[in-house]
């Protein structure tokens, strides 16, 4: 079978992507020393605050591209909301941290002004798991199915528009599109599962990278925060 003309130029972005970076491996974060380990399941670090529960793991992508984490760090990360309050989920809430100071926002999987570089997409059918989540307002034109927050909702341009060039075509496929975690409201009771796409964690990090989530009210006041010790498997 032939393979699509998609499927080659994904293999050949790939290959020429890791030769830029000087050949990258395939690297995953796994728990770190001093974690808490989600009981059955060795890959997935959790920590409690204030009634939200937020679980990462970071050897969890199986779409496509199925090499992803030589050219970028995808996340699985679960956030439970047992508060009473409903919490802010903003891709500027979550950084990842490492020992010589570097920390990165995942990259927004759309803009606000325009949809993934070089096409547009609308998301019928998303893969990622949500109880009791409305989206943020401007996510209409691509979820077009989905509940949204009635409330304001305070754009980050920096966020939205600087760190999206960050993206190169073909990256984000619809695989990783369906499979991200929008931004938006989490109410009391409720959660979301899926994935944020970080920056790739350079070859020469060593040591303790944390994971942190910084939740706040819609309004901005923190309701909880958690790091989460994570180290590179290569």
């Amino acid at each position: 079978m032939r393979a699509s003309k998609q499927a080659v130029e994904m293999l050949v972005w790939i290959f020429a992507a890791g030769a830029a970076l000087g050949g990258c491996a395939h690297e995953v974060l796994v728990p770190a020393s001093g974690a808490t380990v989600l009981r059955g399941d060795n890959k997935v670090a959790y920590e409690r605050d204030a009634g939200v529960s937020v679980f990462v793991n970071g050897d969890a992508w199986k779409g496509t591209p199925a090499e992803l984490e030589t050219v970028m760090t995808p996340i699985k990360v679960t956030v439970n909301n047992s508060g009473q309050r409903p919490i802010r989920i903003a891709y500027k809430d979550f950084q990842l941290q490492t020992e010589n100071g570097m920390a990165t926002n995942p990259l927004p999987p759309f803009s606000i002004s325009k949809g993934p570089p070089g096409r547009s997409i609308v998301i019928t059918d998303p893969a990622f798991g949500f109880n009791h989540f409305d989206l943020a307002p401007w996510y209409r034109p691509y979820y077009p199915n989905l509940t949204l927050w009635a409330g304001q909702w305070a754009l980050d341009p920096n966020i939205y528009e600087s760190q999206y060039l960050d993206w190169q075509i073909p990256l984000p496929t619809e695989d990783m599109l369906r499979n991200a975690i929008p931004e938006g409201v989490l109410e009391a009771g409720g959660s979301v599962t899926g994935f944020l796409y970080f920056p790739k964690v350079a070859d020469q990090t060593k040591g303790t990278i944390v994971f942190r989530a910084n939740l706040p009210e819609r309004g901005g006041k923190e309701i909880a925060k958690v790091d989460i010790p994570l180290r590179v498997k290569r």
